[in-house]
């Protein structure tokens, strides 16, 4: 079975590394003065950032907000013959987007600060990962009770990605970038 799981998925394995190498590359040659003008993790935003002290239910509010668009596009795009296509498309796009912050944190506070990365970024997208994965694990299966609880495990996973994202936006980062 785990031959059989690496096989079908080597494309979804190796995509995320290569996208991960092409972001960081990317923000590297756009340089540091496009990554300050982009504002990821700005010294301004810094500041702003552990400024404020907002609630975890606004935080996971906003949080939902933003999050539930992919999954609901993700969802419709697994009833697809697209669902490949879109299930790579995501898969770049995140490789892709952790490889600039990477770049951009490195370039802006040095390699000490990848925490930010790991703390802030890498803990829920794993989570949204495998929340997303489940829903294309679908494969036309008949058995709607599979299908359905495949639909129920990726609606959990992914809804702890959003709880983790705001419990990391609230609570963990702040206390990493205030050690800092």
């Amino acid at each position: 079975m785990e031959k059989r799981f690496f096989n079908n998925n080597k494309k979804y394995i190796l995509l995320l590394p290569v996208a991960i190498i092409i972001g960081t590359v990317f923000a590297n040659f756009a340089g540091i003065t496009a990554v300050r003008r982009w504002g990821i993790f700005s010294g301004e935003y810094m500041d702003k950032f552990l400024s404020v002290n907002i609630e975890f239910s606004r935080v996971l509010s906003f949080v939902f907000r933003k999050r539930i668009r992919l999954y609901a596009v993700a969802v419709l795009a697994s009833m697809t013959k697209i669902k490949d296509k879109f299930a790579l498309a995501i898969c770049a796009y995140w490789g892709f987007s952790a490889g600039v912050v990477i770049a951009a944190l490195s370039m802006q506070y040095g390699t000490r600060y990848l925490i930010i990365f790991f703390c802030g970024i890498l803990c829920h997208m794993i989570l949204y990962g495998i929340g997303i994965y489940a829903i294309f694990m679908n494969t036309g299966n008949a058995d709607r009770r599979k299908n359905a609880l495949r639909y129920l495990a990726s609606v959990l996973i992914y809804s702890l990605g959003m709880v983790a994202e705001a419990a990391m936006n609230c609570y963990i980062l702040p206390a990493v970038l205030i050690k800092h």
